[in-house]
């Protein structure tokens, strides 16, 4: 669903009171409460009195409001019971409010494996937990680059932070105080990069735990989930794309770098680059194919090779021609295979000619499979090209 661009004196998007309700991917953007603090007041996107509400993958963008809640308000309606609010797997950017921050909680809640980034207050901090709030978790959650602070917590019940990213710090198990590295801010992309210090740093037996993050992606990957919404399913993390471990460091490298724990190389815009493989350690002039692909492809996209080579975490276009338009063989001296190559190739070790610069946010991957000088192959580290 989306509900957007809509104006109400509380709870520009849904106005809620009593019940209980489910709410899964929507985005809520642009939504107002204009009113200035009477009666519910506040709450940009949701105002919510009393009841139930679930909100799981969901996006509130930009949502406004004269006096609290930004985004999301609820707030304990005259002799009603505390109401409570689940947000799991959403994502809070650029929502704005008067006194009171973009999520104002009196009552209790749940905050698990959200991104709050980018919101604007003019007092308080990103969460406000009010005197009489019957009390908040917040878990696997990062919370960086909002305009005042944390969080207020203004009473003596329950607060319970575990295993989030807060800028500034706050006191909970496996809490971080960290750089999220997110992809673009400045253009509004708050997924994480991949050599982002929240990977794998959540909290795996949370009882609520997703399966999938905001973006469908499977959650906890490798050894664990990732902090915010946004789980980062890269095959360039896999353990697939480290390669024959009997070759430390990598065979393969872009302009003289495996690209280090992202595996990736920054070319700079408008410079050349190469691409090398050098022979595994004692074996004499091996020979090779280097698979390459456009972006970088999913870790569940893996491919067990026949004849007991083993695992690629860059599926080879040989095996998958129909796909052409995105896998590709950059060289190959093993024989005829259905891919066409682009470079002309020798026997390791093999350096590619110098190769243009290509236009920025392209990014290219590349892993080989050589032979291991024992009548067998082995699979090379894999390393991408960013531009």
């Amino acid at each position: 669903c989306v509900v957007r661009n809509n104006s109400a004196n509380n709870g520009g998007g849904i106005n809620g009171a009593g019940g209980e309700f489910t709410i899964i991917d929507c985005l809520f953007e642009g939504n107002q409460a204009a009113d200035a603090f009477s009666g519910l007041g506040g709450g940009g996107a949701i105002a919510v009195s009393f009841g139930k509400f679930h909100f799981e993958n969901s996006r509130f963008y930009n949502n406004s409001a004269n006096q609290g809640g930004g985004a999301v308000i609820l707030l304990a309606g005259a002799q009603q019971a505390f109401p409570s609010m689940d947000l799991r797997n959403c994502e809070f950017v650029g929502n704005s409010s008067g006194t009171l921050p973009s999520l104002t909680l009196i009552g209790a809640g749940v905050i698990e494996n959200c991104t709050i980034a980018g919101n604007t207050s003019t007092m308080f901090g990103d969460i406000y937990a009010a005197p009489d709030a019957a009390g908040l978790t917040i878990v696997n959650t990062n919370i960086w680059g909002n305009s005042a602070g944390f969080i207020t917590h203004d009473g003596s019940n329950p607060l319970t932070l575990m295993h989030c990213n807060i800028e500034g710090g706050f006191p909970g198990s496996m809490n971080l105080d960290v750089d999220p590295m997110f992809r673009d801010p400045a253009n509004g992309d708050y997924h994480l990069r991949p050599e982002s210090p929240l990977i794998d740093q959540g909290l795996s037996t949370a009882t609520t735990l997703t399966s999938f993050d905001i973006d469908g992606d499977l959650r906890e990957l490798l050894s664990g989930p990732d902090i915010g919404a946004d789980e980062v399913n890269d095959a360039a993390l896999g353990p697939y794309a480290a390669g024959a471990s009997s070759v430390p460091g990598g065979l393969l490298t872009i302009s003289g770098s495996t690209g280090n724990i992202a595996k990736r190389v920054l070319i700079p815009a408008g410079s050349t680059w190469t691409i090398e493989l050098a022979a595994p350690p004692g074996v004499l002039a091996p020979k090779f194919v280097l698979a390459g692909g456009l972006g970088v492809p999913q870790l569940e996209h893996a491919t067990l090779l026949p004849f007991g080579i083993g695992t690629m975490a860059l599926p080879p276009c040989p095996l998958f021609p129909q796909f052409s338009n995105l896998l590709f063989t950059m060289t190959n001296n093993l024989g005829a295979l259905p891919c066409k190559q682009i470079l002309a190739s020798h026997p390791a070790p093999w350096s590619s000619v110098l190769l243009p610069s290509l236009p920025a946010g392209i990014e290219l991957t590349f892993q080989g499979i050589i032979e291991d000088g024992v009548g067998g192959f082995e699979i090379t580290n894999l390393v991408v090209a960013e531009f």
